[in-house]
């Protein structure tokens, strides 16, 4: 298993759930996955040039740009799909229709909004999906014990098999009609392994996950 700990960039944020959510401020290229990768970044700033309109509207969510011009997922106060886990209710973006999956793991009180930058430019080619940890953004804070980290390891396993291998119309929409999106993603095959991309705890937790399910990560 290879792991890239990528470029930091400056950032600023606005409180989020107890946290910040951090902007991006610089761009660099993604490095070449091995067979079962494992991407750690402080933060990862893929790519989030323009987009084209096509590309665009294909994405299960709403894009506005920037003042600088870049392309950034639009805000929804009320999040975007949902699924019940053990449970529990746990949040998540999804984004793109054709290409290999990949899967975004934010960091300590964060969120998948933290990648709002970065699933406009991967949708361009992978299937994107973003999770919200149990415990942090839109998932719902559950009194249980997180300490170990095997909870996450076992949370994004599981959004691996039931989720992504699934459809991400598995799980309810909350705000795919106002979105103008079906909630829908092209489709990933059980065949075909995800790449999983962690930023600070969500590495930990994505290593977590790679060692106790090799078979899903590629």
């Amino acid at each position: 298993m290879s792991t890239f700990n990528l470029a930091r960039a400056s950032t600023s944020g606005r409180p989020f759930c107890g946290g910040r959510v951090a902007r991006p401020r610089t761009v660099g290229p993604c490095p070449a996955h091995s067979r079962r990768t494992v991407v750690t970044a402080p933060l990862i700033g893929l790519a989030a040039a323009s987009i084209p309109c096509a590309a665009a509207s294909a994405m299960d969510v709403s894009v506005e740009t920037d003042k600088a011009g870049r392309q950034r997922v639009r805000y929804e106060k009320s999040g975007w799909k949902f699924w019940e886990w053990r449970g529990h209710k746990v949040h998540y973006i999804t984004a793109g229709t054709k290409g290999p999956p990949v899967l975004l793991i934010h960091g300590y009180g964060a969120s998948a909004y933290h990648w709002r930058y970065q699933i406009p430019a991967l949708a361009r080619n992978y299937q994107v999906f973003a999770l919200d940890l149990l415990g942090f953004g839109w998932s719902e804070k559950a009194l249980v014990e997180y300490s170990s980290g095997g909870l996450w390891g076992q949370q994004i396993r599981d959004f691996i098999q039931e989720i992504v291998y699934a459809g991400a119309n598995r799980g309810s929409s909350g705000n795919a009609a106002a979105n103008g999106s079906s909630g829908s993603s092209g489709g990933v095959s059980e065949e075909e392994k995800v790449v999983l991309v962690g930023n600070s705890l969500g590495g930990y937790a994505c290593m977590n996950a790679a060692a106790n399910a090799p078979n899903l990560i590629k």
